[in-house]
């Protein structure tokens, strides 16, 4: 993992940890909670980012928008941050998603069956992930659709304006950066 980290790192970690609060928002907790439940699916998007999606790429997977480590990694992980919060509060009346649905305990449902509801949401949400992003890649390798060769993954080339690989050496090789003089030779 890098030491440093980018403007879009830093993005996405911020993104990570709201997708990762969405499921225990609704219940009665102390602010540090989702605060703690953010920072760390921050960190283990970035982590996701820096490793996992490289590890994906060697096995043939694409993950070009990163929606396993935006999404996927962050959204498991508050969905098991969820479970614990409604372990570590018995008896405080957890509300899940609104007052008016069977899930909320004190009307009937225990902290035992809204553990076991969350966590059979985790693996129905994973299987059908699973199975659509299956049925999604065996879909568009059927012979009606074009082939997408290699050279044409992810290039945004058209869409910026990219310096010469020439012309980005020459800069650093006179210690320029964007025009910004970074102490060279």
């Amino acid at each position: 993992v890098s030491t440093q980290s980018t403007g879009i790192e830093v993005q996405n970690a911020t993104l990570a940890g709201g997708v990762s609060i969405g499921m225990s928002c609704s219940f009665n907790v102390a602010p540090w909670v989702p605060v703690l439940i953010g920072g760390l699916a921050g960190a283990l998007s970035s982590v996701g980012y820096a490793k996992i999606a490289e590890m994906l790429e060697g096995v043939g997977v694409m993950d070009s928008a990163g929606a396993t480590q935006l999404h996927g990694i962050p959204g498991v992980f508050g969905a098991l941050a969820a479970a614990i919060v409604v372990i570590a509060t018995p008896n405080s009346y957890n509300q899940y998603f609104s007052r008016d649905t069977m899930w909320t305990e004190g009307e009937g449902v225990s902290t035992g069956e809204q553990l076991g509801m969350i966590l059979a949401s985790i693996a129905v949400t994973l299987l059908i992930s699973f199975v659509v992003g299956l049925l999604n890649g065996l879909l568009i390798r059927l012979p009606i659709f074009d082939t997408v060769h290699d050279t044409m993954l992810i290039n945004e080339g058209p869409y910026f304006e990219l310096e010469d690989e020439e012309e980005k050496a020459g800069s650093v090789e006179m210690g320029l950066t964007n025009g910004v003089d970074v102490g060279g030779q």
